[in-house]
């Protein structure tokens, strides 16, 4: 599982809880992954990347990339281009889950 926009890793913490065997990563700008490496709620076998996901790739392979209030926050054309990044980072056949209020 990718979380992008994943902030302090809160949902990344309770995946883990209901899936201890999942790897996990998380994908945010680097202040804020610098605030989730101390989150102590978060799994230490989380891999945590820094970046700027209009910028930046995403890491790749991921059989799962979840947006979790993450696709409301942008006008269309970081949407359209966050899109594209996602689904260069799936794996073949991988999904990607939005959830927004």
């Amino acid at each position: 599982v990718l979380d992008v926009g994943g902030g302090d890793g809160t949902f990344l913490s309770a995946v883990h809880r209901r899936a201890p065997a999942v790897a996990l990563r998380l994908f945010d700008l680097p202040a804020v992954v610098a605030h989730a490496a101390r989150n102590p709620a978060l799994p230490d076998s989380v891999v945590i990347h820094g970046g700027r996901f209009p910028d930046d790739p995403l890491p790749g392979g991921a059989d799962l990339v979840t947006l979790v209030r993450v696709v409301h926050d942008h006008d269309d054309a970081v949407v359209r281009a966050l899109l594209r990044r996602v689904h260069e980072a799936l794996a073949p056949g991988g999904t990607v889950m939005i959830a927004e209020p």
